[in-house]
């Protein structure tokens, strides 16, 4: 498991019932500003954060992807992992 810097922001779909209730377990949480969240539903998602990347808006709906402080991309569960390890 490669290390994660932090602030970890987490990408996620908030139209989506499923994506949104596991986010908004983790907003719950006690994570002292090594989280972050975006909405990539939203009417104002600024997609210029993915220049570059080879992830688009679409893949950020379809999975729910977080990149770390060093630019580090991660989807699905390695996601979740990396935003669970920011609670510890």
């Amino acid at each position: 498991m490669r290390p994660v810097s932090y602030p970890v922001t987490v990408f996620y779909d908030a139209s989506s019932v499923a994506f949104t209730s596991k986010v908004d377990a983790l907003k719950g949480l006690a994570h002292e500003g090594r989280l972050r969240f975006v909405d990539c539903s939203a009417a104002d998602f600024d997609e210029t954060v993915l220049a570059g990347m080879g992830i688009t808006r679409a893949d950020l709906m379809a999975r729910i992807h977080a990149r770390d402080a060093h630019g580090r991309w991660y989807t699905g569960l390695a996601a979740m992992e990396a935003a669970h390890r920011a609670l510890y």
